[in-house]
Formats: C-alpha cells, sequence, structure tokens
C-alpha cells in the first residue's frame, strides 16, 4: 500500500504509516529534511507536485502554530493568527479541501484547538504513558474506535514550552507565570539529563505517535 504524508516534518507519522504496513512512503513539505525516512520531496504540501490519486491514503499534519497553546494566539489579521508579531497561517481549510477532491481516505491530524472535526482523540494516557498530550484527528473515508479516555490524575506544573506532568516532561505545553516556568525548566533540566538527554525523550514521543494508526 501506498501513503502520502504531507507537512511530513522529520517523519514521526511516516514511522507510524510504515509499522501499519504501508510499505510505499512518500513525504511532502516545504523545509528540507534530509533525515526523513522515506522518499521526500521539498514543495508545498497544499500544492503537492504528485498526483493524489496515485496513493492509498493521506496523512496530513499542516502546522499547528495558529492554534496551540504554547503560542496563544489572540488575534487574526488577513487569515493569519498572530501573537506577539508573529504570524501564523491556517493551512486546514485549503488542506481539507485539496483532500475532499482527491477521494481517497484520510487524516488531518492537529491540536485541539484547530479547527478540525473531532473524529477521534488520543492521549498519552491511552498508551499507558504518563503524558497528558492530546491530538485530535479528522478521518474520512473510514472510521476508527474512540479508546476509551482514562481520568486525568497527575499533576502537571507548566512552563513556557513545555509542561511537567507526573515526571515526565512535555513539549510543547501552556504558557504558565513566572514562578511555573522556572520551576518546570528546572525539572525539565534534571528529567532531561536522568533521561540520557533530550534526544531520548524526543524518541519517547515519537513511540507515542507511531501507535495512533495501529
Amino acid at each position: 500500500m501506498k501513503a502520502l504524508d504531507l507537512f511530513c516534518c522529520d517523519g514521526g507519522a511516516a514511522m507510524g504509516l510504515h509499522q501499519a504496513g504501508f510499505d510505499e512512503i512518500v513525504g511532502i513539505d516545504i523545509e528540507p529534511h534530509p533525515n526523513y525516512p522515506f522518499d521526500f520531496i521539498q514543495g508545498d504540501a497544499t500544492n503537492p507536485p504528485v498526483d493524489l490519486k496515485d496513493f492509498d491514503f493521506i496523512w496530513a499534519s499542516p502546522p499547528c502554530q495558529a492554534f496551540t497553546s504554547a503560542t496563544n494566539s489572540t488575534s487574526k489579521k488577513h487569515g493569519r493568527f498572530c501573537r506577539h508579531g508573529a504570524e501564523y497561517p491556517n493551512l486546514i481549510p485549503q488542506t481539507r479541501k485539496l483532500l475532499q477532491c482527491a477521494n481517497v481516505p484520510y487524516v488531518i491530524e492537529n491540536v485541539p484547538r484547530a479547527p478540525i472535526k473531532k473524529h477521534l482523540v488520543l492521549c498519552g494516557s491511552m498508551f499507558d504513558m504518563a503524558t497528558y498530550r492530546h491530538r485530535h484527528f479528522e478521518i474520512s473515508g473510514f472510521r476508527a474506535e474512540q479508546p476509551r479516555h482514562p481520568n486525568h490524575f497527575k499533576k502537571s506544573a507548566k512552563g513556557e514550552v513545555f509542561c511537567i506532568c507526573g515526571d515526565t516532561p512535555l513539549i510543547p505545553g501552556n504558557w504558565g507565570n513566572k514562578t511555573k516556568r522556572k520551576t518546570a525548566r528546572e525539572k525539565m533540566r534534571v528529567i532531561s539529563d536522568e533521561m540520557g538527554g533530550l534526544q531520548s525523550y524526543i524518541k519517547m514521543l515519537w513511540e507515542f505517535s507511531i501507535q495512533i494508526i495501529d
């Protein structure tokens, strides 16, 4: 089976597609990603230089900065969400239109505040992980059973770009006051050292992301 991975970045979703049984994967992203684990095309994911009908399945993860709580967008200008002078595009409507016209089964993945249909919600707690990182999934062409969502019971210390949930750092996280940010940064530094550095933690996040297709 052949899958297209739009807004692919370094390939976290692609590895999940591979483990789910897709034997041919093509990733497209506007930025270069030399370590992408499968065939990669640098280009505009909203106008991909491929025929979408050649694929059995399409995965799309449009940029989330306009909606993530880490950015905490507060205004809108010319179709872009703004925060402290920075502008972030909302590429979800044009991505959805592109996929609907292709008439190929697809998933659009994004953060909870993003304007996508909530056909599926996943959280780290569903996979016995001490993380409360939610992701929403808009699904077309097939159905996915919603797993049971365990109650959130661990306290978290929220930081500027990550938060601590139990003993585990989360990236990204929510804004907090000065004291919370300082506490979270200190905890992040200690836990990162204990885990063998930030690279080990990112690997753990990837192991969470690849389970969403299983």
